[in-house]
Formats: structure tokens, C-alpha cells, sequence
């Protein structure tokens, strides 16, 4: 059936893949559910079909609650899993929100995202799939990537996504996003190796009087790593 739905998307048929999708059993795995009415709104938009995709993930948003009761009635037992629907669930609409440019829409569903998810906390918590912050990187979507690093809250962790995500930003020319992180950096060698990285990405660009001040910045923040020798 999830051959079927995907099909009938993939020829443009997009309310019978949605049909198809809806007849799934999935009662026990709703986060599934939404990626596969997600993935079907995100090829109608691809296809110039924005309007109806737009539909299709608004009503998907407004079955979480539906979806979380079925799940919760049908197996009480499962407590862990039943808190991780919402915010998968959330993070799978927002990342075709942002695929779909719509900037505001993603914001305000990753502050919800934010709140919910136990991996904005506990970094070992799931794998890829279930962590919002490398859902958004392995879909290139590096603005809500960063919003969800700056979300996080073990310094370690936290350091580590927003270094990622703001070097990554670079590849889309995002200097304005990139550039302030480095004073969100608490260690001098990690602001050193972020502004050498956007000098570099200006220096690729051709961009050679934008790369000059960032680099200067680099070499004196770079003196202030401990055991740099100053000159």
C-alpha cells in the first residue's frame, strides 16, 4: 500500500496517493503516516500544485491531536513512544514548510518542535530519523537547523549543531546567519575555525575585500587561544 500511495504521487495523482495513505494500517505508527501525507504535499508543490499542498499539510497538522489519541487509546502502554509522536510528527511538516520557502510557517512549528523534543535536551536520545536537528540537515534546510542548534541545551551539543549548521550555511551564501554565531562560540578556537571558514567561502566566491576584515578577526581571535603564542 505504501508502494500504491507513493505511485499514484509520483504520476501526479496526488489525491488518490493521499486516499491510498489514509487507508494505510498504521494506527500504531502515526509519525509514518504524516512523513508519507508530507512527502505527497511536497511533490504536488514540486509540481506546482503549492495551493493543494498547502491544504493537505494543514489538515495533516490539524489530525495531531487525532492521531496522538488513536495512538495513546489503542496502546496505553507504550508511554516513551506515544511523547515522541508530536514532535516527529511537527518536524516532518515543518521540514517541507521550509522546502517549500515558507519561513514563517517552519519558525513557529520548530519553537513548537523545540519545547517537545527530548533530543533538544539529550542529544544521545534516537537516531537521525528521530532527531529534528539532522532531519533539517539531511534535507538541506540549514536556517531551521540552526534555530533548532540555538534551541539546544547541552552547551557540548549545542556547540557542536551550531558550528555545523552555521559552517553548512556558508554552502547557501548565508553570511548573515553564519557570521553572529561566532559570538553565540564560546571557545576561541571554535570562533577562529567558523571565521576562517567564511573567509574562505568569500575567497571561493571571488570575494576577496569581504574575506580581508573576517580574516583579520580570525587572526586575532586566534591569539587568544590558550598555549597561541602572541607575536
Amino acid at each position: 500500500m505504501v508502494r500504491i500511495a507513493t505511485a499514484y504521487a509520483a504520476t501526479g495523482q496526488y489525491g488518490q496517493a493521499v486516499a491510498w495513505a489514509q487507508q494505510l494500517p498504521l494506527d500504531h505508527r502515526p509519525v509514518l503516516r504524516v512523513r508519507l501525507l508530507t512527502a505527497i504535499a511536497l511533490s504536488a508543490h514540486q509540481a506546482g500544485q503549492t495551493a493543494w499542498a498547502n491544504n493537505l499539510l494543514q489538515q495533516t497538522l490539524e489530525s495531531l491531536d487525532s492521531l496522538v489519541a488513536t495512538y495513546q487509546r489503542q496502546f496505553p502502554e507504550e508511554v516513551l513512544q506515544s511523547g515522541v509522536i508530536e514532535p516527529s510528527a511537527l518536524t516532518a511538516i515543518a521540514v517541507v514548510y521550509a522546502q517549500m520557502g515558507q519561513a514563517d510557517l517552519t519558525r513557529e512549528l520548530l519553537q513548537r518542535v523545540s519545547i517537545l523534543d527530548s533530543s533538544i535536551t539529550d542529544a544521545s536520545f534516537g537516531g537521525p530519523i528521530d532527531q529534528p536537528f539532522e532531519v533539517f540537515m539531511a534535507a538541506n534546510q540549514y536556517i531551521g537547523a540552526l534555530q533548532l542548534a540555538q534551541a539546544t541545551s547541552p552547551a557540548e551539543v549545542r556547540i557542536g549543531r551550531l558550528q555545523t549548521s552555521a559552517t553548512a550555511l556558508l554552502q547557501q551564501n548565508r553570511f548573515d546567519l553564519a557570521l553572529p554565531v561566532v559570538n553565540e562560540l564560546p571557545e576561541p578556537s571554535r570562533q577562529a575555525q567558523l571565521l576562517l571558514a567564511i573567509a574562505q567561502r568569500y575567497g571561493d566566491l571571488g570575494q576577496a575585500e569581504a574575506a580581508q576584515p573576517i580574516l583579520a578577526q580570525a587572526f586575532q581571535v586566534a591569539q587568544t587561544i590558550p598555549g597561541e603564542e602572541s607575536p
